[in-house]
């Protein structure tokens, strides 16, 4: 492919990823709203339908795991293991390994605990660990490499020197406090009308629309999804119009 082709093909390349940027920007927008719309229930005062309800996150009767590389308590943990690997000129970190520990946990306000079922959520949990490992990189965790071993992942390479490897895992653990905006359903695990408290028979879960949780107050979730909006909306109609701009130009359409 000559220079030329090469620059238009990158342009279209750039014009449709900031189609996808702009798109995505106003669905972004939407859930803000959704979320600044919405008032803050407390758990004794939950109905049925979308909520929002912010308190800490407790584990159900044993359902608390082990984060898999620092060993801590979590009642929600997603880890990744990535390898270095060198291809021609070009070195990057390549994902090997993935999964997610999770069960149903309850939130704890003033006021009660509610049910959560965390599945097919949007979970937003900033990084809470990580770690490498290669010839000027230390060592693993004892947890972490005994982890990989269940995983079938070796740690050693040509002639038993270690691999560059590098873990990572984001949890929710009991206490901490949660945000949630979800759908508040029947819980299946209450035969209804038995329980003599409202939240008892409720679940928080996936319903038709957004699911949505975070570690951080609605403040910080707004003000991070305010960004977001920025980001897609400006960046990805400053990214048409440029790629655009190029595109007519190597045309002589301008």
């Amino acid at each position: 492919m000559s220079d030329d082709g090469r620059i238009l093909f990158y342009s279209a390349i750039g014009v449709g990823a900031g189609i996808y940027f702009f798109y995505n920007g106003f669905r972004l927008m939407s859930e803000k709203r959704l979320i600044e719309n919405t008032p803050t229930s407390k758990v004794r005062s939950l109905a049925m339908g979308m909520v929002e309800v912010y308190g800490e996150a407790h584990p159900s009767k044993g359902k608390l795991f082990k984060s898999p590389f620092s060993g801590k308590d979590c009642v929600w943990c997603n880890w990744t293991v990535e390898e270095y690997r060198s291809s021609g000129k070009s070195s990057h970190w390549q994902k090997i390994r993935s999964g997610i520990l999770s069960d149903y946990f309850f939130l704890k306000d003033d006021t009660g605990s509610v049910l959560v079922d965390p599945n097919k959520a949007n979970i937003d949990v900033p990084i809470d660990f990580e770690a490498e490992s290669g010839s000027f990189r230390g060592k693993l965790p004892a947890t972490a490499v005994d982890f990989l071993n269940q995983q079938n992942v070796s740690t050693t390479g040509f002639l038993g020197l270690t691999k560059k490897l590098r873990v990572k895992e984001s949890y929710i653990a009991p206490k901490d406090k949660v945000y949630i905006m979800g759908t508040a359903g029947d819980n299946p695990f209450v035969e209804d009308g038995s329980s003599q408290k409202n939240e008892t028979d409720i679940m928080i879960q996936k319903g038709k629309s957004f699911y949505y949780i975070s570690d951080k107050p609605e403040r910080e979730v707004l003000k991070k999804y305010g960004w977001k909006v920025t980001g897609g909306l400006f960046g990805g109609a400053a990214l048409i119009i440029v790629c655009l701009f190029v595109i007519f130009a190597y045309l002589r359409i301008l």
